[in-house]
C-alpha cells in the first residue's frame, strides 16, 4: 500500500542520512564510500542509488540535514541579539560531532564545488543575521556599562584561553559572548557616529 511504502522510503531515507553524518564525523568525506553507508545502516546500495545518484549528493543532503539555519533573535537590543547568536556558537562548539563534521566539510570543500556552496552558504546566512543585527542596532541606545566591561571580559576570556585547565569550560563562551557584545556596543557607536555625519553633509 502507497502509506506504508511511503514510511518505508522515510524510514531508509533517515537511516541514510544519520549513518552518513556518523560517518563523515568518525572519518571525514573521502573515506566515507556508498558501501559503509550501506553497510552500517543496513540500506541496500541499490536504494541508496536510488534516491542520491552519486556520493557527493548523499553528502551534501547529510550535511544539509544538520546545519540548523541561524535565528535572528532580535530581542530588541544589540547586546542581547549577539549574546543570543553567541550562546547558539557555543552550543555548537560544544557538539563533537557537529565540529567534526564542520570540519570534514571545510577540508572537502576546497575541492569539491558542491560542498564549497553549501560551506559557503552556511557561513554566510549567519553572516547575514549579524549584519541585521548591527543594522538595527545603528537605532538603539548605548548602554554604557557595556562599554566598561569590555577591558575586564577580554582580560577574562585571555586567561581562559591561556589557561583553559583552570577555567570551567563555560566561563571561556560566557567571556566570549560578554567580550562581543561589549564590542559591538563600540560598532554601534560608531554606526550612529557615521549616521549621523552622512545625514548631516
Amino acid at each position: 500500500m502507497a502509506g506504508d511504502a511511503d514510511r518505508r522510503v522515510a524510514r531508509s531515507k533517515a537511516a541514510i542520512m544519520a549513518t552518513t553524518v556518523e560517518l563523515l564525523a568518525e572519518r571525514g568525506v573521502a573515506a566515507t564510500t556508498i558501501d559503509a553507508i550501506s553497510q552500517r545502516s543496513g540500506v541496500a546500495k541499490t536504494t541508496i542509488y536510488r534516491h542520491w545518484p552519486s556520493k557527493p549528493e548523499v553528502v551534501v543532503d547529510a550535511i544539509g540535514s544538520v546545519l540548523d539555519a541561524p535565528v535572528d533573535p532580535d530581542t530588541g537590543d544589540l547586546s542581547g541579539d549577539l549574546c543570543a547568536l553567541l550562546a547558539g556558537l557555543a552550543e555548537g562548539l560544544a557538539d563533537d560531532q557537529l565540529q567534526r563534521l564542520l570540519s570534514s566539510l571545510m577540508e572537502a570543500a576546497a575541492h569539491d564545488a558542491e560542498l564549497a556552496d553549501l560551506h559557503r552558504r552556511h557561513v554566510a546566512g549567519r553572516h547575514d543575521v549579524v549584519r541585521q543585527a548591527l543594522r538595527r542596532g545603528i537605532d538603539l541606545n548605548v548602554n554604557m556599562l557595556g562599554r566598561w566591561a569590555v577591558w575586564p571580559t577580554m582580560s577574562a576570556l585571555a586567561l581562559a584561553l591561556v589557561w583553559d585547565s583552570w577555567v570551567p569550560e563555560a566561563l571561556l563562551y560566557v567571556g566570549l559572548a560578554m567580550t562581543l557584545a561589549a564590542t559591538a556596543i563600540y560598532l554601534q557607536d560608531g554606526l550612529r557616529a557615521m549616521a549621523k555625519g552622512s545625514t548631516s553633509t
